[in-house]
């Protein structure tokens, strides 16, 4: 969801909706550590496949280093692990520390990834950004 809000996607508008309520309401936004690497690697690959420009990219990465999240870097790795399993994404495991860390905050995921949300909405709150 982060990258919605400072690349031109299908979600940017809502991402920028949603982010804007949650800051004027005094929320605070998290993620985990790994959420940095997989920004810069989304961005590598929009850059090595000619999707954006060097200025593009790097404007993007001054907007996100802007926002204010709260990155964890204390997942707990077994129970992310567990959630894993249980949702049978062994390709796209890292989808569990979100979800690990939503359920150590009580805090719901937000996310543009329809697989996921498909995939989780009956085992932890997680919504579906269209």
């Amino acid at each position: 969801m982060i990258l919605a809000l400072v690349l031109e996607e299908r979600h940017t508008e809502k991402a920028i909706s949603l982010v804007t309520r949650w800051i004027a309401e005094g929320t605070k936004l998290h993620a985990p550590l790994l959420a940095q690497y997989e920004i810069v690697n989304a961005l590598v690959k929009k850059r090595a496949s000619a999707e954006l420009e060097a200025a593009e990219a790097d404007t993007a990465l001054a907007a996100i280093e802007n926002l204010v999240v709260s990155y964890d870097e204390t997942p707990n790795m077994a129970r992310a692990t567990e959630i894993a399993l249980e949702m049978q994404r062994h390709k796209k495991s890292n989808d569990a520390f979100y979800l690990e860390l939503a359920e150590r905050l009580d805090a719901r995921v937000w996310t543009v990834d329809q697989g996921l949300a498909n995939n989780d909405a009956s085992r932890h709150r997680t919504t579906l950004i269209e």
